[in-house]
């Protein structure tokens, strides 16, 4: 990548991610003697982040 800076190209770095809305709980408080665990999982909406940043110091983001 050098060879490319020192012709004056400009470089893209891109970094995608996502956050999800999820509550990682997996236990509860629960009377001795009971399942201490949820019956089910819940399926939950995420947020993807795309982001990219370049040799001249801009910064392009996405969120979808």
């Amino acid at each position: 990548m050098i060879p490319l800076l020192l012709e004056g190209k400009r470089i893209i770095n891109i970094d995608e991610s996502s956050v999800p809305f999820m509550d990682y709980r997996r236990s509860k408080w629960a009377v001795k003697g009971t399942k201490n665990t949820f019956s089910r999982k819940e399926l939950s909406p995420k947020v993807n982040m795309i982001i990219a940043l370049d040799t001249e110091g801009r910064v392009y983001a996405s969120l979808t």
